[in-house]
């Protein structure tokens, strides 16, 4: 079991999806690295969407998976709260997750080709 305030960072490679999940983790730290009990708790209290679970919270800052823009989006607007009073807007911060998260999505969407499949289109290519 890992010490409060401390988040797993799931194994994402480079891109949009790596992007969104390192700003979460840094949006996190910012705000003091508050324990998953606290930000649950936290989200009760202030109704920002509703309820966020501690298993919801993992699941968005440690699994390699784009969350429901939703979702994000509660954990954002809790996080802001942890930050000391006027030290963050909620608008533009959760605007700058919205853009990031956009992103990741798009990529998701619409995936390169694996590394292996861009190198035989390059031979394809070159040999042509």
């Amino acid at each position: 079991m890992g010490r409060p305030g401390i988040l797993k960072k799931p194994q994402i490679n480079a891109g949009p999806l790596n992007v969104l999940i390192e700003s979460l983790h840094e949006l996190h730290l910012q705000v003091g690295r508050p324990s998953l009990s606290k930000i649950s708790t936290k989200s009760k209290e202030k109704v920002i969407g509703g309820y966020l679970s501690t298993s919801t919270i993992s699941y968005v800052m440690s699994e390699p998976r784009l969350p429901d823009s939703h979702t994000m989006q509660r954990l954002v607007a809790v996080l802001v709260e942890f930050a000391p009073a006027g030290s963050m807007n909620l608008d533009q911060t959760t605007m700058r997750f919205i853009e990031l998260w956009k992103k990741a999505a798009k990529a998701e969407a619409d995936p390169p080709p694996n590394p292996r499949v861009q190198d035989l289109l390059t031979d394809f290519g070159a040999s042509g």
